[in-house]
């Protein structure tokens, strides 16, 4: 089983009673960059600067481009649950990935 087959299963087995969760795997080369995704957090959430995962914390564009020039298939999240549900499953999933040995 490949490595990202095998974060996939963990994946579902952490989700597994999270119902407002959709994950999909992706071809990295998909993912586009760009200043509008710093915008769209400024003047369009309330919770712009109040984490250490949103802006202004977050990476620029550039440098988050680099950053996923170095992978080349990712898992893509999207819930409706609050940040704290979502950051406790890519933390577990992280830990996985590590275990794995799948950097």
């Amino acid at each position: 089983m490949d490595n990202i087959d095998k974060v996939w299963d963990k994946l579902l087995k952490i989700t597994n009673n999270l119902e407002n969760m959709e994950a999909k795997i992706i071809n990295i080369g998909t993912v586009e960059t760009g200043m509008w995704t710093l915008l769209k957090c400024k003047y369009g959430c309330s919770n712009y600067g109040k984490s250490l995962g949103c802006p202004p914390y977050t990476p620029t564009a550039d440098e988050m481009e680099k950053v996923l020039r170095c992978y080349d298939v990712g898992i893509l999240l999207r819930t409706k649950d609050d940040m704290g549900t979502i950051n406790k499953v890519v933390v577990d999933l992280e830990y996985f990935a590590l275990d794995i040995e799948f950097f």
